[in-house]
């Protein structure tokens, strides 16, 4: 049997004066653009340095990443805490959930999963909140939320949940980045009057602002057809130039200060890294402890103000 995994950080809520986001290392690129020696050399050394919880889904790198994670705390399953993605519009009702939790569950190897995404939760939303239900009195999982959410499938959900047994959800993951920031709006799951824990992913934006094979990440930014645009795809590249400016000021990367931005956001309580290498493992939960300027923040504003027009304030 799967021993009970820690309460770890990313089932509560931080104080964002006092405390900066915990750190989950994804598995997105596992598969991929990460060997399996490459992915059990990262799990081992985020277990090491203290990260103790871990994403995937049976979709990344065709069904690899999933498979790779379990194989990786084989013999560390104590000190790990795992969240699943699961697409409910693929489910077909609390049947095919089951089905599609339990697949998941003999991937990774485990008896229970700690956290259940359910993804874009826009499909049969009664028929699946019994089948979370049930997975949950089964003891398949523990706790369940959501990703790639929209407001409209929240109230539904939550609409339908009031009508059963089945508990409230612990968490949401979504996309959030200096580019993405209107995705906070959602930060705080605006149909509960109760806060969600709230997971961010896709910080680098793909690598965009990481600097890497810029124009190859700025053609393909914003799908087909960009290279019909190449105004809008100037503007893209001044806005990730006066980015890396600011980083510059900060004695950063470009990539560091996305990060540090992220994590210095209030309403940020957790932050799925996705490293392909052991030293942006090192770098990215080191440089997530520093400080930014408070003039930092602004500039940033001002940079999105230019560009995007008014931006919710997320300076602490």
């Amino acid at each position: 049997m799967t021993p009970d995994f820690p309460r770890i950080p990313w089932l509560g809520y931080r104080d964002p004066y006092e405390e900066l986001p915990a750190l989950t290392l994804g598995t997105g690129g596992f598969g991929t653009r990460v060997t399996a020696d490459e992915a059990h050399r990262l799990v081992a050394a985020a277990l090491d340095r203290g990260i103790r919880s871990f994403e995937t889904a049976p979709y990344y790198g065709d069904g690899v990443a999933i498979h790779e994670l379990g194989r990786a705390l084989r013999n560390r399953w104590h000190e790990a805490a795992v969240a699943v993605h699961v697409r409910s519009a693929h489910t077909t009702g609390g049947l095919g959930l089951t089905h599609r939790v339990e697949s998941a569950l003999s991937q990774l190897g485990a008896d229970t999963l700690d956290l259940l995404y359910l993804e874009a939760p826009n499909s049969h939303p009664l028929e699946v909140l019994h089948g979370i239900g049930r997975l949950i009195r089964e003891g398949k999982v523990r706790h369940w939320g959501v990703s790639r959410a929209v407001g409209w499938d929240l109230l539904q959900l939550e609409k339908e949940r009031a009508g059963t047994e089945v508990p409230p959800p612990i968490a949401e993951q979504r996309h959030f980045s200096m580019l993405i920031q209107r995705a906070a709006y959602g930060l705080h799951f605006p149909p509960l009057a109760r806060r969600l824990h709230s997971a961010v992913c896709h910080v680098l934006e793909g690598g965009l602002l990481g600097g890497r094979n810029m124009d190859a990440l700025i053609s393909s930014w914003g799908g087909h057809g960009s290279h019909a645009y190449p105004e809008l795809l100037r503007c893209r590249r001044v806005l990730l130039e006066a980015f890396a400016r600011v980083a510059r000021e900060e004695g950063l990367t470009l990539a560091e200060f996305a990060l540090v931005w992220v994590a210095n956001t209030p309403d940020v309580d957790s932050i799925v890294l996705s490293p392909s290498t052991l030293e942006q493992l090192a770098s990215a939960a080191t440089v997530c402890f520093r400080p930014l300027h408070d003039d930092a923040y602004a500039k940033v504003e001002e940079i999105c103000r230019a560009y995007f027009g008014p931006t919710e304030d997320h300076r602490p």
